[in-house]
């Protein structure tokens, strides 16, 4: 439960997963993700609305992020190297 958890590092990581999300270069976001212990990125309505530009920053860079998934307005990226 969310109690459970102490609320600054909740806190600092949440804020860390938005940069990524608002990040536009793909290495860096690369970079970001794999930092954060990250292998898979999803993309899907909330993160559209939140982030429209983001889903042409893992697609942009197919040698990092390979489309994993992709069913409808869901798509998941996986890092390339990561899992």
């Amino acid at each position: 439960p969310i109690s459970m958890v102490p609320l600054t590092k909740y806190e600092a990581a949440s804020r860390k997963v938005m940069e990524l999300y608002q990040e536009r270069d793909p290495d860096a976001a690369f970079t970001r993700a794999a930092h954060l212990g990250i292998d898979y990125l999803l993309v899907g309505p909330p993160e559209r609305k939140m982030f429209p530009d983001f889903e042409a920053t893992p697609r942009s860079r197919p040698s990092r992020f390979r489309e994993a998934f992709r069913s409808g307005d869901v798509s998941v990226f996986m890092l390339e190297g990561s899992a």
